[in-house]
């Protein structure tokens, strides 16, 4: 029993007294008394016990066993409820997430359609007008204004005062969103990019914030994004 230590700690009454058998025929009553005057004596020697209180430490350790291992019990009955309840509110946030999942799929879905459906558009026009079918789909940004809008962070090496002669013209091309980016220095087309709208979506989403175009040239991610959508798939432009 645990609150039956040994002076030197290292020992308690199991290990210390052979437990008498009490199994019925198998010992005589003055047999398991004789063992168990042995074993109280033994108590007595190691001061664990002491028959001047009656013996009242070893009723009080075997007290404390037994209470001990019912709160043990309630204990353990306890942290498995918690457990269970845990484990279905788990379940259910699993659910919901899949739910949540499934209902982005379904959205995402949806406006890469109305996309393409825009874009079918937009390139059906292009063929019956030509160029200027396709340049009246294009938008024209200045550096300047595309700084003011906050799209645009940083042209490295260039001056400030250089960015009103810097234009930015981004246009739809036939593939679902895919877009056309030429830069042009007064007026003099310099270099051109392909901006995927589906990498732009994934880089948002693992919290990438600055894009870099052109080498130099350092955009916002978001508001690139907030920038398309607004001029070519929002009803309000």
């Amino acid at each position: 029993m645990a609150a039956l230590k040994g002076k030197d700690g290292d020992s308690d009454m199991h290990s210390e007294v052979t437990a008498p058998s009490v199994v019925e025929g198998a010992h005589s009553l003055h047999e398991v008394k004789t063992r168990l005057s042995h074993n109280l004596r033994r108590l007595e020697n190691q001061a664990l016990v002491s028959r001047a209180d009656n013996y009242q430490a070893l009723l009080t350790a075997i007290a404390g066993d037994i209470v001990n291992q019912r709160q043990h019990k309630v204990a353990r009955r306890m942290e498995l409820q918690r457990l269970l309840v845990t484990a279905k509110q788990l379940d259910e946030k699993e659910r919901f997430y899949k739910d949540q999942l499934e209902s982005y799929q379904t959205y995402l879905k949806t406006c890469l359609a109305n996309i393409a459906a825009r874009n079918k558009n937009v390139h059906e026009c292009s063929k019956v007008g030509g160029e200027r079918g396709r340049s009246k789909q294009a938008v024209k940004y200045t550096a300047i204004k595309l700084k003011e809008k906050g799209v645009l962070l940083e042209i490295e090496d260039l001056p400030e005062i250089q960015m009103k002669n810097v234009l930015f013209e981004i246009a739809p091309l036939a593939t679902t969103g895919i877009f056309h980016v030429q830069v042009k220095f007064m007026g003099v087309p310099m270099e051109f990019v392909e901006i995927d709208i589906q990498d732009l979506l994934q880089q948002q989403y693992e919290g990438v914030s600055v894009k870099r175009m052109f080498a130099k040239v350092k955009v916002n991610v978001n508001l690139l994004l907030h920038l398309l959508n607004t001029k070519f798939y929002s009803k309000k432009k």
